[in-house]
């Protein structure tokens, strides 16, 4: 069999574009995901740029990038799930494209090549590619910024310093300190240990600032209009707020510090285990080229590895994100890039013992990945989309084909590619839109957007969601106490709890829709099995009131 490696890799990462591409149509999620996209709303249509609002009450939590870009996106091309993930996406791509050139410098075309198709299937990109935060705007433009600096260093070229400190920049605006510690951490530790002195000194290093500098200065200046300048100016029921301290300290160091009040009580050891799912299906060879790189490190082979950016970049921000004391699994994504570029060299070196050692174990989770797609497909998420069946049976029928066909030196990389890519395919292609009918909130959001009318005469009754304004192109009253309502509130969506107060309080009703609610991104074994999923599925009512 004549088998073309590069050509096959070309068609690999073009079948996991094609495969994230489905999920920018897929609905957006609360709480996080639609939040963010009802601030970027709010945001266009009150044409408020640097102050940013939600639901007209001061936002201090989030930096400006991801608001900016949406907001402009939904600008462009009009409001919808694919131009709020849009931005996002492209900035994955970054990513994608990044790791493979930063790989490439030091390992070769082949490792570059693995690197991003390993960061593009692993289940981490893909998952913050549908359920959209800050985090794929961060991953992008760290990974960017430490190739672009790795080849200034190389080149001495001032458009690298530019483009390098640009990408830290928009890390920055994506989600703070963050975005400049991950390539301080990667290519200082680099440069340390291979002892480049003069480049760790080297005045340009003054330049790249400015230009972080300049980038921040908008936000900079809103958060300063918003909050530093007038102390009366409320936010999460505190006044006398400093945006500007909030941005540089308390959101990121803060969390270290105990500054900071969101604790979800994290062990030290929980992205460890997130690492263990969201790296799938590559965790085990992320391991063993982890477990190399250390071994050779303090052995007497130290010397044949020219880069310690991957190793350092992942394990001291991986160490230091370990030790705050608010994690969600989402934050370590942005070290996935040196990962993915740290195990591809391992893989492209590999010997053939280790290889059949690591395909053996592998095989037993790809088709275990596999059963549990298809339990998605058959039998938990019906009814089958009869497309999304043929292509993933497709896909794991090539899968298995090359198996057999193909030397086990090629075999690992596609066969662990392709599972990754059909997984997701049936991810994206049935389970997640069929999940969301579950998302209550989306559907009621879509109810007001074709019926305008009743939307002056609507609000929400103990049950807010951000979806509800997202889908409804609107900021919707929303009421939290019975003695709140009012006459207009003509059209009211509750929960059980809130229709009982409208009997208790002998107003007359009507519900026009019930829906089944479900919090999509906290599932439980209850609700995947179909047989229990009524006992923990809650209800929903879309209500029209009669005031006397």
């Amino acid at each position: 069999m004549i088998f073309d490696e590069r050509k096959i890799h070309r068609y690999l990462i073009g079948a996991i574009l094609l495969v994230q591409f489905i999920s920018l149509f897929v609905d957006i999620m609360d709480i996080d995901a639609s939040q963010y996209a009802s601030i970027s709303l709010e945001m266009l249509k009150g044409d408020s740029w640097l102050q940013i609002k939600h639901r007209h009450l001061n936002y201090l939590d989030k930096p400006p990038l991801l608001f900016w870009l949406s907001a402009m996106s939904f600008k462009l091309f009009g409001v919808s799930n694919f131009t709020y993930k849009l931005p996002s996406f492209l900035f994955a791509l970054l990513g994608m494209y990044s790791t493979y050139r930063l790989t490439k410098i030091y390992y070769g075309q082949r490792a570059g090549r693995l690197a991003a198709i390993i960061l593009g299937s692993s289940q981490a990109l893909f998952s913050i590619i549908v359920d959209v935060r800050t985090d794929t705007l961060l991953l992008g433009s760290v990974i960017f910024s430490i190739w672009q600096l790795t080849a200034y260093i190389r080149r001495h070229s001032f458009k690298n310093l530019l483009w390098g400190f640009i990408g830290i920049s928009l890390a920055m605006l994506a989600k703070g300190p963050i975005g400049i510690m991950v390539p301080v951490l990667a290519l200082g530790t680099d440069l340390v240990l291979r002892q480049k002195w003069k480049d760790i000194f080297k005045w340009q290093w003054l330049v790249g600032l400015l230009i972080v500098g300049l980038m921040l200065l908008p936000m900079s200046y809103g958060l300063y209009e918003q909050f530093d300048s007038n102390p009366a100016a409320e936010v999460n029921g505190k006044t006398g707020v400093s945006g500007l301290y909030f941005y540089f300290w308390e959101q990121s160091f803060g969390r270290l510090t105990g500054e900071n009040v969101w604790s979800n009580n994290t062990g030290p050891f929980y992205f460890v285990h997130t690492s263990l799912w969201a790296f799938l299906p590559w965790t085990i060879m992320l391991i063993m080229a982890l477990y190399n790189r250390i071994r050779s490190f303090f052995g007497a082979s130290r010397e044949k590895y020219t880069e310690y950016i991957s190793v350092a970049g992942f394990i001291l921000p991986f160490i230091a994100l370990s030790l705050s004391k608010y994690k969600l699994p989402h934050y370590i994504y942005v070290v996935y890039p040196l990962a993915a570029m740290m195990t591809a060299a391992y893989l492209d070196k590999i010997d053939t013992k280790s290889e059949k050692i690591i395909l053996q174990i592998q095989k037993f989770i790809l088709f275990g990945l596999w059963i549990l797609a298809f339990i998605l497909l058959f039998y938990i998420f019906t009814p089958t989309n009869i497309l999304v069946a043929i292509f993933a049976l497709g896909i794991l029928g090539m899968m298995i084909w090359l198996m057999v066909k193909l030397p086990p030196k090629n075999v690992l990389i596609i066969a662990t590619a392709m599972t990754g890519l059909g997984v997701n395919l049936i991810l994206n292609g049935q389970a997640y839109p069929r999940l969301l009918t579950y998302q209550s909130t989306s559907q009621v959001g879509k109810w007001l957007r074709q019926h305008p009318k009743e939307l002056k005469q609507f609000a929400t009754y103990r049950t807010h969601m951000h979806a509800i304004d997202f889908y409804s192109r609107t900021i919707v009253n929303s009421r939290s106490d019975f003695r709140e309502l009012t006459p207009k509130d003509q059209y009211i969506y509750t929960d059980e709890q809130g229709v009982k107060d409208l009997e208790v309080h002998q107003i007359p009703f009507v519900v026009m829709k019930t829906y089944q609610d479900f919090a999509v991104t906290r599932l439980t074994i209850r609700f995947l099995n179909p047989k229990t999923r009524d006992e923990a599925v809650g209800r929903r009512f879309l209500v029209r009131v009669y005031w006397e």
